[in-house]
């Protein structure tokens, strides 16, 4: 009796190991997950920023561009 006790037992803390070693990986697993979500996030906020500088920038060489005064030409008779 005592040694189908034992038995018992191991497996049972066998059982909790696998257990707490799965429930463990899928933790992992999760976490992975949602940190390659927020840089993804990350990456999109970024890119968008990219874009917003460069519109930003190509509407300040127009502004420039436009606010220079063109002088035309005199002619002299």
């Amino acid at each position: 009796m005592a040694v189908e006790e034992r038995r018992y037992l191991l497996r049972d803390t066998f059982q909790e190991q696998f257990e707490r070693r799965n429930s463990r990986k899928s933790e992992c697993r999760k976490f992975k997950e949602e940190e390659e979500e927020e840089n993804e996030e990350k990456e999109e906020e970024v890119e968008k920023g990219e874009e917003k500088r460069r519109r930003r920038k190509s509407c300040d060489v127009r502004l420039y561009q436009a606010s220079i005064v063109r002088e035309e030409p005199v002619i002299h008779p």
